[in-house]
């Protein structure tokens, strides 16, 4: 690496945890201690907050900011995170039994507590968002995050995941994965173009990186659940059998090959804006080396 990212990860989660505390602590929860319990379980069990660190890592990139707007909005993007992974755990979806090392939120509240904490957590999230929408002009992080969650993101890209059969075709997993995966990180960096004085100019720089970062995260995802170590992981590995994927379709070599490309040309995006951020080059790399 040529910077310390993984202070600038250290630092970036010296603000962010509190925050996230923070805007936990003020969740009703007279009657619904369980539920309340559900929602936090799994958002504080040691996630990697690379989504927020991507909306804050844009937002340097882009210029003035207010740092507590963008850790808001990381608040808001690991908040449908995590939803979506409470729900890609469930039984009638990828049935898994361990999540972040721990056992899954269905598996410790039950199927019915899970949907509702998921489904409790978007709405928070979008709440946030609009509180930002309210204080930041022009900002637009609702629409920009419902497109990222909905039918044109991160649900359509799940459904044809559960739905489409153990194709050979590269089309629809490239399609599976921007949606699913993908989507989601190119609206942080959106988001955190949005919150500097540079703006929209940025705007297909952000795209370009976190479409490329995005799916060379995923099949970086795909490898790890057909070679990892589940221990290591802190999940179930080798869900992904029978399903459609890069690894199962192209092998683990050339997924591989496909995923360094994939980096090597958001380090390229990033390495033609005048002052952008080094640490979003060598987050390409963490993404190569992660092993959870």
């Amino acid at each position: 690496m040529t910077t310390d990212l993984q202070g600038f990860l250290r630092d970036f989660a010296g603000e962010f945890e509190p925050a996230l505390d923070h805007a936990l602590a003020a969740i009703e929860h007279r009657y619904t201690p369980e539920l309340t319990a559900a929602m936090v379980y799994t958002l504080k069990a040691g996630g990697k907050r690379i989504r927020p660190a991507v909306v804050e890592l844009w937002a340097l990139t882009s210029g003035d900011y207010r740092p507590q707007d963008s850790v808001r909005a990381g608040i808001a993007v690991e908040l449908i995170h995590t939803c979506s992974l409470i729900l890609d755990d469930l039984p009638s979806m990828d049935d898994a039994g361990t999540r972040r090392g721990r056992p899954c939120c269905h598996v410790e509240f039950g199927v019915d507590t899970a949907i509702l904490a998921a489904t409790a957590q978007l709405m928070l999230a979008f709440e946030i968002l609009g509180q930002l929408d309210a204080e930041v002009p022009g900002l637009g992080a609702t629409s920009l995050l419902s497109q990222a969650v909905g039918t044109a993101g991160m649900i359509g890209g799940q459904h044809v995941d559960l739905h489409a059969p153990m194709a050979r075709d590269l089309d629809i997993l490239e399609y599976i994965h921007s949606h699913k995966t993908g989507a989601l990180f190119e609206a942080c960096a959106l988001l955190g173009v949005r919150f500097g004085g540079r703006g929209r100019g940025l705007e297909e720089y952000a795209r370009a990186y976190a479409r490329n970062l995005g799916l060379a995260f995923q099949i970086k995802d795909d490898l790890l659940d057909a070679l990892g170590d589940p221990a290591e992981m802190g999940k179930d590995a080798r869900k992904d059998r029978g399903k459609a994927t890069f690894v199962a379709c192209l092998g683990e070599r050339e997924s591989a090959e496909i995923m360094h490309r994939l980096l090597d040309t958001a380090r390229s995006t990033v390495a033609a804006i005048p002052g952008g951020s080094p640490y979003l080059i060598d987050l390409c790399g963490y993404v190569a080396n992660r092993r959870n």
